[in-house]
């Protein structure tokens, strides 16, 4: 720029050769038109810049040209040349730093619309000089250490980290007023301890355990070092501590520890001639009934979580005398599962009842078993097929929770070999718990399951061998299914004779039995042994060639044989493969 007083030509309105003083001045001002806008070239989206010449920061001359670039639309673009080379370039974003700023241009759609100029000075201008000082010295504090000080002339001085001894570390004073920082070790009042739990708490290091040594106390999560309740015999003081429910003191006479002593179990006898009115206090205790006459103790009812009779509540019922001691419950209540079922106490026998608050149960020592209902059938259908299927249809829908035990009879082959597994139940709920098979074709099978809700009336079965027999019992207050089976029973003679379906050990109660056996000439009659009901088979009523004969009855004790089966008119001698089930109480 020129002062008023200017050193340059001007151009007078009267002179001549105006145009050549006016393109003297243009060449002296050139180098601020380098990268100026261009206005002839410049055109819509093109943007035309004047070239020239320009010396970067190390002194190196570059020729730059007139040239052009292409605008972004609808942008700001930002024009701006490379601080080394001198060429010119644009992007959306900004001024690259370091680089030479030129022009902000907006655009629209199809040409620039407004831009302004960032040309401020001489590129060359803008890199660092360098030189060289007569003396220039760094001081550091001891934690460190310095190289190349004083720097005389010219370069550089460095600092690095002074060597420190193993585990210190850089800190303030360990103790007194604010100071400068040093190099040492932790001392335990740089570390805070944690704060105990709650909404207070704070993260730490472990608190001091004193000075004093010892070895029974531990850190608790409320920061504190303390001995744990208990640990290591130690002892300690209470106020009062009773004992009742089967819970005695070792104080005299059984009074409360009022300072310290100790709880132990008891079990006070309570001897009775008659019926006895249970207490709450009778909890743990042994009522022993001693009587020459027949006595029923009837339990307490049960109370639930809490009350009198709780949850858990317990005690001994033994007998000693003569008499026989009926334990009882009150009516509508279980004992062992049982509705209004008894125990009965012979001399020098006795138990455990216990509640589970509603109901009763008993561990037996001495005493007998419970009374318990004696399984019995509830319904029984019966079916037999020519092919390799079979449906046997109950008369009405079975009960959820009782039994169905099903019977199946047929020939396996023609070769006179066996086939295991003849007989495929409808679906897997269905368990097998017995087969037997002759020698000369004959199969009989047992399969058993629980009937469950929603459960129809019909069930389909297929065999391997074509021809075959079944019948279905639903059972009520079915338990423990014991079954015992023969391959080879002694066969019918050509007219008559007899023939066993197998047994087994005796019932641990009162069972239902169930017994079978498969023979092979259907046109023969079977009679049973007395005590059993016939159910199916025996008056020419087997299938095509060969008849399924059952039988079931109640036993009380003995082996649970199978019944004898009587024969007549049967055309050949059969080897009868037998199964007996033995059906006991649900506990």
């Amino acid at each position: 720029m020129s002062d008023s007083t200017t050193p340059l030509n001007t151009i007078s309105s009267t002179q001549a050769n105006k145009e050549a003083t006016a393109n003297g001045l243009f060449d002296a001002a050139s180098p601020s038109t380098l990268w100026g806008r261009h206005d002839s070239a410049t055109s819509g989206l093109t943007w035309g810049y004047y070239g020239g010449r320009f010396v970067d920061n190390t002194g190196t001359a570059h020729a730059i040209s007139n040239g052009t670039i292409t605008l972004t639309a609808s942008a700001t673009n930002y024009i701006y040349a490379d601080k080394t080379t001198g060429a010119v370039s644009a992007n959306t974003t900004g001024f690259p730093a370091g680089q030479v700023p030129l022009y902000s241009v907006v655009t629209n759609a199809s040409t620039a619309t407004s831009y302004l100029d960032y040309r401020s000075y001489q590129p060359s201008a803008t890199g660092g000089g360098a030189g060289t000082v007569t003396s220039v010295g760094l001081s550091m504090p001891t934690q460190f250490s310095v190289a190349n000080s004083p720097v005389t002339s010219s370069g550089t001085l460095a600092v690095t980290w002074a060597n420190a001894s193993a585990n210190q570390v850089l800190a303030g004073p360990a103790s007194g007023a604010a100071a400068a920082p040093t190099i040492r070790a932790l001392v335990g009042a740089d570390i805070p301890p944690f704060t105990g739990s709650g909404a207070s708490h704070t993260t730490g290091g472990v608190p001091d355990p004193g000075s004093t040594a010892g070895s029974t106390r531990f850190l608790r999560e409320d920061s504190t070092w303390a001995v744990p309740p208990g640990s290591g015999g130690g002892g300690g003081t209470v106020t009062s501590i009773g004992g009742t429910g089967g819970v005695e003191t070792d104080q005299a006479s059984g009074a409360a520890i009022t300072s310290s002593g100790s709880v132990r179990a008891n079990r006070l006898p309570n001897v009775v001639t008659s019926a006895h009115t249970f207490v709450t206090g009778d909890r743990g205790a042994a009522i022993i009934t001693n009587s020459s006459s027949a006595v029923t103790q009837t339990l307490p009812a049960a109370t639930g979580s809490s009350g009198n009779f709780p949850n858990g509540w317990f005690c001994d019922l033994t007998s000693i005398g003569t008499g026989t001691t009926t334990v009882a419950v009150p009516s509508g209540a279980q004992l062992d599962g049982v509705t209004n079922g008894t125990a009965t106490l012979g001399q020098f026998s006795g138990l455990i009842a216990y509640t589970d608050g509603t109901n009763w149960f008993t561990k037996r020592g001495g005493g007998s078993a419970a009374s318990h209902t004696t399984p019995s059938i509830v319904q029984q259908a019966a079916n037999g097929s020519n092919t390799t299927s079979l449906t046997i249809t109950l008369g009405s829908t079975p009960t959820a929770g009782n039994l169905v035990i099903a019977v199946l009879g047929g020939y396996a082959n023609n070769s006179g070999t066996p086939i295991a597994n003849l007989f495929t139940p409808p679906d897997q709920s269905w368990t097998q718990i017995g087969q037997a098979a002759s020698g000369n074709n004959e199969v009989i099978a047992m399969f058993m399951r629980t009937v469950q809700s929603g459960d129809g009336t019909g069930y389909s079965w297929t065999a391997a061998g074509t021809g075959f027999l079944g019948r279905m019992y639903e059972i009520a207050n079915a338990g423990e299914v014991r079954v015992t089976g023969n391959n080879f029973q002694p066969a019918p003679a050509t007219s008559s004779g007899t023939s066993y379906s197998p047994g087994g050990s005796a019932p641990t109660s009162t069972c239902l039995a169930i017994s079978g056996i498969e023979q092979d000439t259907a046109t023969a009659t079977a009679s049973l042994s007395s005590g059993w009901t016939q159910d199916q088979g025996g008056s020419a009523s087997g299938l095509s060639y060969h008849q399924l004969v059952l039988g079931h009855r109640t036993l009380t004790a003995g082996p649970f044989n199978g019944f004898l089966a009587t024969w007549s008119g049967a055309s050949t001698s059969q080897v009868v493969p037998g199964l007996t089930a033995c059906i006991a109480p649900q506990l």
